[in-house]
């Protein structure tokens, strides 16, 4: 079956200060992620998924604006959004 799936992926607490972090989630080979937001304090993603592909590991990477993304490009992910924490002060872009 096709559906679109929620992922939530870390607290969003969890961001404060930091210039850039990597989450491995679980889900269905070949999901397209649509977009990242918070949702209720968490970093969520929304992915259209094929519930009878296997499951495999993919890794969300968090960047702070202005911080080194040799990791991002080394692994071929892609941009998927920008979230705004405190208010507008903390930015972060998110890629898998």
């Amino acid at each position: 079956m096709i559906t679109v799936y929620k992922y939530q992926v870390e607290s969003a607490s969890n961001f404060g200060g930091l210039s850039s972090c990597v989450f491995p989630i679980e889900m269905p080979k070949d999901a397209e992620i649509l977009s990242a937001r918070i949702q209720h304090g968490v970093l969520c993603l929304w992915a259209k998924v094929n519930t009878e592909n296997e499951t495999i590991t993919r890794n969300v990477f968090v960047i702070g604006t202005g911080y080194d993304i040799s990791d991002v490009n080394e692994n071929g992910a892609k941009f998927i959004d920008t979230i705004f924490l405190s208010d507008g002060f903390l930015v972060y872009h998110i890629f898998a």
